[in-house]
């Protein structure tokens, strides 16, 4: 089930195959994950609850005991949305009829396996504010947090741009995009939640970039523990811990380059040493080299990871933003000053990489910086 949590399976035949093999059944729509507080032993709290997962419930589920924490947690899956809601329903009932302050903190409802982690996350986000929830039994995330609406736009991006530096191999530019994070978390003020969603798609992104390459430390590991991300409590101390793994996957990636093309190399070199210039396209670079467009970014990509006018554009972008935090600089002056002819383009290409305009930018670091 910790597998499970962890989304470990890289397919959801995989997950449903090795489930069988333990006598498990999770092949079903619907399923969501509940975090239980330590349950009164001489009540056999817990041998009741799973009592009622069953076929004739509707329900099954499986748990395991998470003892640094001090909590059970259940996997409930069914066939039925209802099912799952009249088990709850249930649950709370007999939660309630006990002399003590046991509380089941319950995720959204899910349907792609692939959700497990932040289903996790939810239910300990729900579980975390139990002490503001007053005398509830059941504790939903549906009525604790908005917070997955509101950073979805946001996400997409900013993962888009982290991508794009992480396979641009560029140690400043990942670490200011981690900084860069913070600031934007603190001034829209999301919560740790939603820095925990973004912190997990993020050690998943660079954990799959590195786990190619075999003997990865148990650090590296521990990092992408789950359980242990549920116990941060300050956004702070996320920030840390990516800044140190992205160290550490650095130093990895330089361990294992490959024989690097001297010529992708130049290329490099030209686009950082002239990335300002509006003139400067993929042709041009190709035809400099004696290639194609197509052969120059197919080979750039081949070595790097990442298409050549991927760099430009990251090179750009990160100029723009040290310009917007730093200077008082127009939009027109950035954006001439960092590659385009016109506002008009470098706004649109602004947004398309940050999913906001030069100008919100600005506002939320401003505002950031002043806090």
């Amino acid at each position: 089930m910790k597998r499970f949590v962890k989304c470990r399976f890289p397919a959801r035949r995989q997950a449903v195959d090795t489930a069988s093999a333990l006598g498990m059944d999770i092949d079903m729509a619907f399923y969501c994950i509940s975090i239980t507080s330590a349950l009164p032993p001489e009540k056999r709290a817990l041998e009741h609850l799973n009592s009622t997962l069953n076929y004739k419930s509707g329900v099954t589920g499986y748990g395991t005991e998470i003892f640094d924490h001090e909590q059970y947690l259940f996997i409930l899956f069914a066939n039925e949305r209802n099912k799952l809601e009249s088990w709850l329903d249930n649950a709370k009932a007999f939660l309630s009829s006990l002399d003590n302050e046991a509380v089941m903190a319950v995720s959204n409802i899910h349907v792609d396996f692939s959700e497990a982690t932040n289903a996790y996350l939810e239910a300990s986000t729900a579980y975390d504010n139990r002490f503001v929830m007053g005398d509830e039994n059941i504790l939903r995330f549906s009525d604790v947090s908005s917070a997955a609406k509101d950073i979805e736009p946001f996400t997409e991006n900013y993962l888009e741009g982290f991508r794009r530096a992480l396979y641009a191999g560029d140690a400043k530019a990942l670490h200011d995009r981690i900084n860069e994070l913070f600031r934007i978390l603190k001034t829209k003020k999301f919560s740790l939640f939603a820095f925990r969603i973004i912190y997990n798609e993020i050690v998943s992104m660079l954990l799959n970039k590195y786990l190619s390459y075999g003997d990865v430390s148990e650090n590296s590991i521990r990092y992408y523990d789950i359980f242990e991300l549920s116990r941060c409590r300050k956004v702070s101390d996320l920030t840390e811990i990516l800044q140190q793994l992205c160290n550490d996957i650095l130093r990895r990636e330089e361990q294992n380059m490959p024989n690097e093309n001297p010529v992708i190399g130049r290329i490099t070199d030209y686009i950082r040493e002239n990335y300002t210039d509006p003139g400067l396209s993929i042709g041009t670079i190709a035809e400099i080299y004696g290639m194609s467009a197509a052969a120059l970014s197919q080979k750039y990509k081949e070595q790097t990871g990442m298409y050549p006018s991927e760099y430009l554009m990251l090179l750009r972008m990160e100029k723009a933003k040290e310009l917007l935090s730093k200077t008082d600089m127009s939009i027109q002056e950035i954006g001439t000053s960092v590659g385009y002819y016109d506002a008009s383009s470098f706004i649109r290409r602004f947004k398309q990489h940050m999913g906001m305009t030069p100008a919100k930018y600005r506002m939320l670091v401003k505002n950031a910086s002043t806090k």
